[in-house]
């Protein structure tokens, strides 16, 4: 695949695809806005687990949530043995490590895998790559197993930035892109998995963080509203 450094996506809105033949029936494991946004055709989803991943806001967005110009932040899944390395030093981060995640698993109707696919790899076009996972249904009593389709952004892809939290929050607070401000994106994702008992640790120390930030803002330009110019008081 040809990487757009200009623009920060893949070239003709594919993605890599990865050497392996696509499972029957075919599932796709969505872990951030996929879950709350689904934009295509799906015969049902299931609640899932997948094993030895992390989410991380490490997967710069230039296209969806961010610009080429201030790149945005979204999400993507790291392996969790690599999180290990690369928050060794990050006190606040290293100790939020749950070595899993939960998800919403979306079973994809045979005659339409093409469309939804080429659909998929345009929405994910900004570093993510297609990869096979083994998922575990949620509410399998003998935790039944089976292979997914999952789009991540890998630690060697082009738009990767690992970054401690306090860093992420402030491009967070701040990026706006397309499909809307970063902000929204994590605060809609945070609802979602609180929403479906599926809280995530870290999601929630970073929405705690930009929160702060947004509401700094907001208590500063209300402290500037409330201060009345010299030229004005000499006229009272």
């Amino acid at each position: 695949m040809t990487w757009n450094h200009k623009l920060g996506v893949w070239e003709g809105n594919r993605v890599p695809k990865g050497a392996f033949t696509l499972p029957k029936p075919l599932w796709v494991f969505g872990y951030a806005s996929v879950c709350w946004k689904p934009t295509f055709p799906y015969v049902r989803t299931r609640k899932a687990y997948l094993s030895g991943y992390e989410r991380r806001f490490w997967q710069l967005s230039t296209d969806h949530r961010g610009t080429p110009s201030f790149p945005g932040l979204v999400c993507t899944l790291i392996p969790t043995a690599d999180i290990f390395t690369l928050e060794a030093t990050d006190t606040k981060q290293n100790k939020i490590i749950k070595t899993g995640i939960y998800g919403l698993a979306y079973e994809i109707p045979e005659d339409q895998i093409n469309e939804v696919l080429d659909h998929l790899d345009e929405r994910e076009k900004g570093g993510y790559e297609r990869t096979l996972v083994q998922i575990t249904w949620a509410d399998s009593k003998d935790k039944e197993t089976v292979s997914a389709l999952l789009y991540c952004g890998k630690i060697a892809n082009p738009n990767f930035k690992c970054l401690p939290i306090d860093q992420c929050a402030k491009i967070i607070n701040t990026a706006v892109g397309p499909s809307g401000k970063n902000s929204d994106y994590l605060f809609q994702l945070q609802h979602y998995l609180n929403s479906n008992n599926m809280t995530d640790p870290y999601i929630e120390i970073l929405s705690d963080a930009v929160q702060r930030l947004t509401n700094q803002q907001q208590n500063n330009s209300i402290a500037n509203q409330e201060i009345i110019p010299l030229n004005i008081l000499a006229k009272l």
